[in-house]
């Protein structure tokens, strides 16, 4: 997690998890699979993995609100995947809409095509890795831009190279891995976030920052998922 939305929002004291399970569930059954669920859970075609939401307190100013909701998908063998999206709105309904939209057309999308054989090509790309002498399938979800208003988005180029090297240099030791990627860039400032498998990741944030990400004299970001599956 960002260490600044750290500082930006507080769990609320109240049932976290309850808040967003039925946008959960909706975009669940949209896609064209059953949702079951398990307390807090959300269980496609009521299986493994399962998904939950955990609602950050909202800010909330006049016409404006804004929120941390992180999205979490266990696996069988237990361990579970974080992100965290930031969403934002006119209302509190809002804010939730946007962050489950951006969750969707991030990592969701991987998790179809990964989990689920809902493959949509025009969201998410498919590819063979190989590190270790094995092939991995990849899943690489779509870059999720964001820039204040007129200032455009940039995506450093050679970026998904620089993940797919890092990758494959390491000794992978599951059959499922998972790599996170955050930049922004304000004015001259630049911050890299990346992590693998839920763990920071200095080496590969440096490899991040060392790519030609553009100046400007806004705010711009980029995010991406990615997903290994020992083929």
């Amino acid at each position: 997690m960002l260490d600044w939305l750290k500082n930006l929002w507080r769990p609320k004291a109240a049932d976290p998890y309850a808040e967003l399970q039925p946008l959960l569930v909706k975009l669940v059954e949209s896609h064209g699979l059953e949702a079951g669920s398990y307390e807090h859970w959300v269980l496609p075609n009521n299986a493994f993995p399962a998904l939950r939401a955990f609602a950050y307190e909202a800010l909330e100013k006049p016409g404006f609100v804004s929120r941390q909701v992180d999205i979490e998908l266990k696996l069988e063998d237990q361990r579970c995947l974080i992100d965290s999206y930031a969403g934002y709105g006119e209302n509190l309904q809002a804010a939730n809409a946007h962050a489950v939209y951006t969750f969707c057309i991030g990592a969701f999308h991987v998790y179809l095509s990964a989990f689920w054989n809902c493959h949509e090509p025009d969201q998410v790309d498919i590819a063979t890795w190989t590190a270790n002498g094995a092939d991995w399938q990849v899943y690489c979800g779509n870059v999720i831009t964001k820039a204040s208003e007129g200032h455009s988005s940039h995506v450093a180029e050679g970026y998904y190279d620089a993940v797919k090297a890092y990758m494959t240099s390491l000794r992978l030791d599951s059959d499922l891995h998972w790599v996170s990627v955050f930049v922004s860039r304000l004015k001259d400032e630049l911050t890299v976030q990346t992590q693998v498998d839920n763990v920071d990741c200095p080496d590969l944030d440096a490899r991040m920052a060392a790519l030609d990400w553009p100046a400007s004299d806004g705010f711009y970001s980029a995010r991406n998922f990615f997903l290994l599956k020992k083929a």
